[in-house]
């Protein structure tokens, strides 16, 4: 598991305090969006209360956070949950709060009993509406559908006799015009307009989910077709960075996976099939994979019958893109996912035969060599596995991925097996690709009279057959507490200096302080700008840190010596020497 960043993050004050329920409205409108779309990836994981009222959970991307939040329920209602302190490892500092924020504090008010405002005042209008005659709410309905087209055709949808086809036409019509006022005189949304365009598009979801919610599939249907449709036509004419309105877009298509798991006629079966179809045809929808994954999987969720089988089948052969490299691999991993959902449509429907031969026919693709792997460890079938992952490694051999992939699977059934010979070459294969993990894996597997002489073999290997010095040699000599080896690399590459001198310091005290303040110097002659001085200041914070404030103050005080004219320069190591001696005093 990939380490998670630290920091010293900051924390609400007590007059910043907000309720869980509407903490929107204290974010800015950028950040919550990237909020929605980290939960939307599914990167927020480990979510844990650690003690009542104290959660902490892990947001993933290029680097892994932890974010705590503490929440404090109202004493005459446990429901009514304020937010009294939330913080986040990340190095954001543009704003109050960060997306990884705020992704935890949608994912906990959707898992928490929360009351919000807009449920108090829907229950306040409840009780006044109950009052009101036929007329009254005649009046105030058409009032309301006057001034918007949206909720009109809302209404006119779910609860017309005969729906025409007219409503989704002004519903286009609708978006469109809403979408005009962000769109500039070259006819393109930039990139700054982006977000509140996509926010166009709310409006349309919380009707969807109104219909679904009152059971109204066809509804429903219709407006998650019309935003699909809007949405990927808004993207050819926006500049869509962000990727926000394309969130739109994806969006929607898990609305109509959620459609089609509901419990639909066949008339509205067969035209989700037919839209789908038509849509994957259109050379107007966007050629975005994920996209196209995600409709085909919506098909083999919607089909029933055994003539939507065959049909379907028979549609997805025919969407295959020709098994050649040549075409890319976005185009190859199409196929591959295609042939995973056929296969997938066979054993549905009881043709495990045909889906057992799809599965060995298409073994030199990823998948289907994984799930075979899966299917015989779980059998016990040590010796399949060992075969299909050796035919992994002799197949990927250039794909550094998946390589380690199938390594690690064939290390796993050589030990099952007791084939300490092959296991003791992968594990160290595994080390020599970078894989340092495994070094006590190969430890394991040589006797302990072997283990010096081994270890001085792989450690060679590694030295000689890279130009620079790989990150896992380093690795190595601080697992196996070899530091005057380890001290010796760092003399040489200084860089290491920062990762390795706390380990060192206890034992070679002069030789790190020379090799840090050397690279620290080094650095401050290449600093030349505010960024560059932070970093700065941030190294020699380390530093001290490690060999302590006095030395430290020696690495200041050789910096302005060097550098009397830089005021950015000296106004960051200052608060830097600030900052270590508070740590210090706390």
């Amino acid at each position: 598991m990939d380490s998670i960043v630290a920091q010293n993050p900051d924390t609400i004050s007590p007059m910043n305090q907000f309720l869980l329920s509407n903490f929107e409205a204290h974010i800015e409108g950028v950040i919550l969006e990237r909020g929605r779309e980290c939960v939307f990836d599914r990167r927020v994981t480990d979510i844990e209360e650690v003690s009542p009222g104290e959660f902490t959970a892990v947001v993933g991307g290029i680097e892994r956070y932890l974010v705590r939040v503490s929440l404090e329920s109202d004493s005459a209602n446990d429901a009514l949950q304020r937010v009294t302190e939330v913080s986040c490892t990340c190095p954001y500092d543009f704003g109050p709060y960060c997306k990884h924020e705020v992704a935890v504090l949608l994912l906990l008010r959707e898992r928490l009993p929360v009351i919000s405002e807009d449920t108090k005042e829907a229950g306040r209008l409840s009780e006044v509406l109950s009052r009101l005659s036929r007329e009254n709410m005649e009046e105030i309905i058409l009032a309301h559908a006057r001034s918007d087209r949206i909720f009109a055709l809302g209404i006119l949808a779910e609860y017309s006799d005969d729906p025409s086809k007219r409503i989704n036409a002004d519903l286009r019509a609708s978006i469109r015009s809403e979408l005009e006022q962000f769109i500039n005189s070259w006819g393109l949304i930039e990139y700054g307009d982006a977000f509140a365009a996509a926010e166009v598009f709310d409006r349309l979801f919380d009707q969807m989910d109104s219909h679904l919610v009152r059971g109204a599939v066809r509804p429903a249907f219709d407006v998650t077709t019309v935003i699909i449709e809007e949405g990927a036509l808004a993207i050819t004419h926006t500049d869509d960075s962000a990727g926000t309105m394309g969130g739109v877009v994806s969006r929607a298509i898990e609305a109509l996976h959620s459609i089609a798991e509901t419990d639909i006629d066949d008339k509205l079966r067969n035209e989700i099939i037919s839209y789908v179809e038509n849509t994957l045809a259109s050379d107007e929808f966007p050629d975005v994979a994920d996209w196209q994954l995600d409709l085909w999987r919506v098909l083999t969720k919607v089909v029933r019958s055994t003539e939507q089988y065959h049909h379907l089948l028979g549609t997805l052969q025919d969407a295959l893109p020709p098994e050649d490299t040549a075409h890319g691999f976005s185009r190859q991993y199409m196929r591959e996912q295609l042939l995973v959902l056929m296969t997938q449509l066979m054993e549905r429907f009881g043709e495990h035969d045909q889906a057992e031969s799809m599965r060995q026919k298409n073994r030199h693709l990823t998948a289907f060599r994984d799930a075979l792997i899966s299917r015989a460890w779980n059998k016990g079938d040590y010796d399949r596995v060992i075969q299909l992952a050796e035919e992994g490694i002799s197949h990927d051999s250039s794909l550094p991925g998946l390589l380690k992939k199938w390594r690690i699977r064939a290390l796993e059934a050589y030990r099952a097996t007791h084939r300490k010979e092959e296991a003791q070459k992968t594990a160290r294969n595994l080390i020599l690709e970078g894989d340092v993990e495994f070094l006590a894996q190969y430890r394991e597997l040589v006797s302990a009279d072997a283990w010096p002489s081994a270890r001085e073999a792989l450690i060679a290997e590694i030295t000689t057959t890279h130009g620079r010095t790989p990150p896992v040699l380093p690795e190595i000599l601080s697992l196996e507490e070899l530091w005057s080896h380890l001290m010796e690399l760092v003399e040489k590459e200084p860089r290491y200096i920062t990762r390795y001198g706390n380990l060192l310091y206890s034992h070679f005290p002069d030789r790190v302080r020379a090799v840090w303040f050397s690279l620290m110097m080094r650095e401050a002659r290449a600093s030349s700008n505010r960024r560059d001085y932070r970093h700065l200041a941030e190294s020699v914070r380390r530093y001290a840190d490690i060999v302590g404030n006095d030395a430290a103050e020696e690495v200041r005080d050789a910096i302005l010596l060097e550098f009397p004219r830089r005021p950015a320069m000296r106004d960051e190591l200052s608060r830097g020497a600030r900052h270590s001696n508070r740590h210090r005093r706390g």
